[in-house]
């Protein structure tokens, strides 16, 4: 057969000599096998045109057949100087398409992932994030295979990760973390775990839910205790608003969230005084979360506070007061004022049911103090204790 007739030969008939017939299978199943023709359209020898379209049919069948034995290594010894930096950008992205084809259509590529890992670790940030971190994704089967990199992957995607959240791919990394820290948790140290829990996304109320899962996670491993450090550290730090209300969601939400951490072995007293010491940020973001977070203690574990929390939480709430007096009107002041009335109103009940264990006189200040707010709290009947309790 001519050059001309075999360049003009069609896919389908250019796809037959990709595979061989297992004779030995009464199904006749079926793996590409990389006949000498095809090593020579894919290698250095041949014009790059000619590489290219290889590849590119090569792609397609990839993704519903598996490479004949030992066929990984072969291909990228075929094609892996393709993705030099010295290549143009479609060349190297078609290359990188066809490899991320090639690992997800293979449950296991051995020895490879050590060589694929140490190709994206030495080119990640020369070279479009997309592309890159779908192959990361398929080398490291979605955070579930480490096979041969278990030392490796932890760090590389911590030092990874502040860019992949500013970037399109912010989600994706963000699943994929879930399912590391899930999966492999074991080959993660704390210096990893402490820095995982500091990266933050562009936009965390969209990623809310994953970053809770990712946090749960963290937090139910062997480091948990080292995680949650880290939280307390962050709120304390008084640094970045969303950063500080992050850490006081995420810590709050483990210790007495609906869904708390039960390998967290931790009293609510044990992060109050944290709590408190958030309470002096004045920022509209943490004002509100950690008016939140009170709210939610007071209601579901009052019966676990004792006399120095219930002085720990009147002190923070007076605090809160204060931040929100201080606010413009708006809708940010109602809200604040809202949750803080629903708090005193809870710990009201408590008292009628001879639950609360703090200082009576200590409430009643503060009952006192800002009952001239009354008209602004959104269905508040409280007026002043004097008033309420008839007390002299």
């Amino acid at each position: 057969m001519s050059k001309d007739s075999k360049a003009e030969r069609s896919f389908p008939e250019r796809l037959k000599r990709w595979f061989r017939l297992d004779r030995g299978n009464v199904t006749g199943s079926r793996e590409i096998r990389l006949t000498e023709e095809l090593r020579a359209e894919l290698g250095p020898e041949s014009l790059t045109s000619t590489r290219m379209k290889a590849i590119k049919e090569l792609n397609e069948v990839l993704a519903s057949k598996k490479i004949e034995e030992n066929g990984i290594e072969k291909l990228w010894l075929l094609v892996q100087d393709l993705l030099s930096l010295t290549s143009p950008t479609e060349q190297r992205h078609t290359t990188l398409q066809m490899l991320t084809t090639l690992t997800a259509a293979h449950d296991r590529i051995g020895a490879m992932r050590h060589v694929f890992y140490n190709y994206i670790s030495e080119n990640y940030q020369h070279e479009d994030t997309k592309p890159m971190f779908d192959f990361f994704r398929e080398v490291i089967a979605d955070g579930k295979q480490l096979e041969y990199i278990e030392e490796f992957v932890g760090p590389f995607l911590l030092e990874w990760l502040p860019g992949l959240l500013a970037s399109p791919q912010a989600a994706d990394a963000l699943s994929l973390l879930v399912n590391l820290v899930k999966f492999n948790a074991a080959y993660l140290d704390e210096p990893v775990v402490t820095g995982y829990v500091k990266p933050k996304t562009s936009d965390i109320t969209k990623d809310m839910l994953i970053f809770l899962q990712i946090m749960r996670n963290l937090l139910g491993t062997h480091l948990g205790n080292s995680g949650l450090y880290v939280l307390c550290r962050l709120i304390q730090s008084d640094g970045d608003p969303h950063m500080v209300r992050g850490a006081i969601f995420f810590l709050t939400s483990a210790l007495w969230g609906n869904n708390k951490v039960s390998s967290l072995n931790y009293k609510p007293a044990a992060v109050l005084p944290t709590l408190q010491q958030a309470g002096n940020n004045n920022h509209v973001l943490v004002v509100y979360e950690v008016a939140l977070s009170v709210q939610k203690l007071v209601s579901k574990m009052s019966l676990e506070l004792h006399l120095s929390s219930w002085d720990l939480l009147l002190d923070t709430l007076g605090k809160l007061f204060e931040h929100a007096v201080a606010l413009e009107e708006g809708h940010e002041k109602q809200s604040i004022l809202t949750v803080l009335k629903d708090t005193l109103d809870v710990i009201e009940q408590l008292i009628d049911l001879q639950q609360f264990g703090g200082s009576l006189d200590k409430f009643f200040f503060l009952i006192d103090l800002y009952a001239h707010l009354r008209p602004l709290m959104l269905g508040a009947s409280w007026g002043t204790a004097h008033d309420v309790y008839n007390i002299r």
